[in-house]
């Protein structure tokens, strides 16, 4: 309204202004490249004038027009997220992190491609089920970057693609191979936990992920004019320079003044991964001290599910109200 993008007689309805966005966020969660539809008066300097009044760790890089039936969220091919964390949580005290750890690390993280069901990966009822197609999740690819210095340190990430994320997955598949890296245990860890049976896993910091773009394939097959294709390619170099120069300097400062890595593992550090390898007919995932930690990260977990109002990316689909505009917008949390 401020800037004449809308009325004042739709202003704070998101319902008038056909508000949806492509994906949501945990609490903690950046995003550089998520889009959001909504219905706005065309003015070729509605995109300057609006960053005018953002905060700068808000910006709106693209402004596209696309078709009336379009929604970010049901026309969403795929979401492209980057986890960030620090190399030191993946060695034990007096190791490096050599090239067999980033092997191991890539390892592992090619067990989640393709198809497989995590129910125990979310607490969120419905994809927690086994039995529930909306458990089913398919992977792309996944990248294991190279070691990365910001701030002196040395830092790594894992660029994850997939077609959509249940609540909590991508953190909970980083805490579980952060574990299996550290303690230079198997990768098949992994597949043990896409069966049937419920097991706990360890969710990592919502500090080190931020949703890097999404992807609208399926609609810019289609896309005539005078919508546009969403291939975001005029605001690629922008979104770069944003994403080196808040995000991830905004993560490295937090987890400095913080300690939110070494907090996080030092609560997980009795955790004893082989033995989330277990038989059918066995009652306890863990026992002694490691079975305590289980608890107590569960519980944790579960507080943190409490200040965390948004997903990932939704799990199920629903109706969405029609949108003429599609704005591509990143924030830094």
């Amino acid at each position: 309204v401020k800037v004449g993008g809308n009325s004042q007689d739709n202003a704070g309805s998101f319902f008038k202004v056909g508000w949806q966005s492509c994906a949501r966020t945990d609490k903690g969660v950046s995003a550089v490249g998520n889009v959001v539809g909504v219905k706005v008066n065309l003015d070729p300097e509605l995109l300057t004038k609006v960053n005018a009044v953002l905060p700068d760790d808000i910006r709106v890089f693209e402004i596209a027009r696309v078709t009336r039936s379009f929604s970010p969220k049901n026309h969403c091919t795929s979401r492209r997220y980057i986890y960030t964390l620090p190399v030191s949580i993946l060695c034990k005290d007096g190791e490096s992190y050599s090239d067999k750890k980033k092997e191991l690390f890539q390892q592992t993280m090619n067990q989640y491609l393709g198809t497989h069901k995590y129910h125990n990966f979310t607490n969120r009822k419905g994809p927690n089920d086994f039995s529930n197609p909306a458990s089913a999740r398919h992977l792309i690819s996944i990248e294991v970057t190279d070691t990365l210095s910001y701030e002196g340190g040395d830092w790594v990430q894992v660029i994850l693609q997939g077609q959509s994320f249940v609540y909590n997955q991508i953190r909970k598949m980083m805490g579980l191979a952060i574990m299996i890296v550290r303690h230079s245990a198997s990768a098949s860890v992994v597949s043990a936990l896409f069966t049937k049976r419920k097991r706990w896993v360890p969710m990592a910091p919502a500090l080190g992920l931020f949703l890097e773009r999404a992807f609208f394939d399926f609609y810019n097959e289609r896309a005539k004019s005078p919508s546009s294709p969403l291939t975001f390619e005029t605001s690629q170099e922008a979104r770069r320079t944003f994403k080196e120069s808040v995000i991830i300097p905004s993560m490295v400062s937090q987890n400095a003044k913080e300690e939110t890595f070494k907090h996080w593992l030092e609560e997980i550090l009795p955790l004893d991964v082989d033995a989330m390898v277990v038989e059918e007919g066995e009652d306890d995932l863990y026992d002694g001290r490691a079975g305590k930690v289980a608890g107590r990260q569960l519980r944790a977990d579960k507080a943190l599910e409490g200040s965390s109002h948004n997903t990932e990316a939704e799990s199920e689909q629903t109706a969405a109200p029609q949108a003429t505009q599609v704005i591509e917008t990143a924030e830094s949390l």
